[in-house]
């Protein structure tokens, strides 16, 4: 009787086979399930530590460590690390210039040890002299420069996170998931002589030279928008100017009403109906107005289980929608759905953030939460995309801002004073002709930004090649 051959029934896709000679600590089949051992087998493989000088983790800082607003020197935190590895510096936690801790320095590579199970591992490097503190969820790596390049090892550590290495590897508690340092030190990694190192680094740093380039002028295209918007409109906006004297203004008792705060008063909202067309409100152009539902941790559900409510994540600053972050709703909850050319206005926000506004333009199954006010145009006299475009052009200008109330950190425009909002109301046929080329911007743009991602994506696969031999 012929052996029965067990790996040959397997479908290699959903199931392996582990020696038990093979089994360590670890009991969990995704740990056996990773693909490392493909990335060192062409090239001599090595422990990191063995090409590492040290490996050092930061130091926690709670709320009571930080220092006020942004005079402090910024902490690097999980969240100073995007998608592809580099340092960003949008969203900050500064910590008081006498804060104890060590600082960084030109070439330290930084390895996210502790975040959610796809992201931990992300990994960056520092390649400008800036003063700088890291947390106790960043690992700083200092490389013998004498057998690896500190990029190489940045590379590496991206390519096995976007492999899910780490996803594999990680440890898992409390919805958190983390690399330890001894596992960091025991991590083989592929060892090339430092001329293909070099080649590595020389095909990522040229590819990224190119995706910037496209970016650049994807942002360049995008930013012509509103110039576009307001000349055709015939709407010149006063250049601004901040000296005291301007700063410094008077309004009528008679004018006040209910409202005393300041910045209430002094908007630009009459520069944008003082253009060629004359002005409309809302309430006479919009068939309906309606603000969705809330919805806490109890009412949500699983992916699977439900569809997507929009919330003001979910609209980008360019006016998209996006879907990286999403909340679910249970199919059953009876909640509103959205319709085509249905204009999403964020009706709560940050002060800076309040009135962001996008368009529903594909036919998907969603809702929307009590931060989101649907407006549904008659359609005979307002094009949806050009109403998306001028609430967002008077959200740039800060007219939202400026005019929205004020509450526990939170700004908001209600519907009372949504739906008496001006808006320059051209023809019907010109709306449409400033919909159809601001469409064209937009899509414009997305390709460049497509493009620049198809730029990185192509060089890692050649690095990866190289690699994998």
């Amino acid at each position: 009787m012929e052996p029965y051959n067990l790996d040959a029934s397997l479908d290699s896709y959903k199931m392996f086979v582990v020696k038990r000679s093979e089994l360590n600590s670890r009991m969990d089949p995704i740990f056996y399930g990773s693909d490392l051992t493909k990335f060192n087998k062409y090239f001599p493989s090595v422990k990191l530590s063995s090409v590492v000088s040290s490996f050092k983790s930061g130091v926690g800082a709670g709320k009571q460590d930080q220092a006020e607003g942004d005079e402090g020197i910024i902490q690097i935190r999980p969240t100073n690390i995007d998608n592809f590895g580099n340092l960003k510096f949008d969203k900050n936690v500064y910590l008081p210039y006498g804060f104890k801790g060590d600082k960084l320095k030109l070439n330290d590579v930084l390895f996210n040890n502790t975040n959610s199970q796809e992201l931990v591992g992300k990994t960056t490097i520092l390649l400008e002299e800036k003063e700088l503190f890291y947390s106790n969820h960043i690992t700083k790596i200092v490389v013998d420069q004498s057998q690896v390049l500190p990029l190489y090892i940045w590379i590496i550590l991206n390519i096995y996170q976007e492999n899910k290495i780490f996803y594999a590897l990680c440890t898992n508690w409390n919805n958190q998931s983390g690399v330890g340092l001894e596992l960091l030190k025991s991590l083989p990694i592929p060892l090339p002589p430092i001329q293909i190192q070099e080649s590595i680094v020389s095909i990522i740093q040229n590819a990224y030279a190119q995706k910037q380039a496209k970016e650049a002028e994807s942002k360049e295209l995008l930013a012509s928008i509103d110039t576009y918007l307001l000349n055709e409109l015939g709407i010149t906006l006063p250049e601004k100017d901040n000296s005291l004297e301007a700063r410094i203004f008077t309004t009528k008792f008679s004018e006040v009403g209910r409202r005393f705060d300041p910045i209430s008063f002094k908007t630009s909202f009459k520069n944008f109906l003082n253009g060629t067309y004359a002005s409309e409100a809302l309430k006479n152009i919009i068939l309906k107005f309606k603000s969705g539902q809330g919805a806490g941790r109890d009412d949500q559900s699983d992916e699977e289980l439900g569809i997507i409510q929009i919330r003001p994540t979910n609209i980008g600053d360019n006016g998209n929608l996006k879907f990286h972050k999403n909340v679910y709703i249970p199919l059953s909850s009876g909640y509103d759905k959205l319709d085509l050319n249905d204009v999403l206005f964020n009706n709560t926000n940050s002060q800076e953030l309040v009135g962001k506004t996008t368009v529903l333009k594909e036919n998907l199954d969603l809702t929307y939460s009590n931060h989101i006010t649907v407006l549904k145009v008659n359609e005979h006299k307002l094009n949806a995309d050009y109403l998306g475009n001028i609430l967002n052009s008077f959200q740039k200008h800060k007219i939202f801002y400026s005019i929205c109330t004020n509450w526990n950190n939170q700004s908001g425009v209600g519907l009372d004073l949504l739906r008496n909002i001006q808006i320059p109301l051209p023809p019907l046929e010109k709306q449409n002709e400033i919909a159809e080329h601001i469409a064209a911007i937009r899509a414009n743009a997305k390709a460049l930004q497509e493009i620049a991602e198809q730029i990185l994506t192509e060089a890692k696969q050649q690095i990866e090649q190289i690699i994998l031999g």
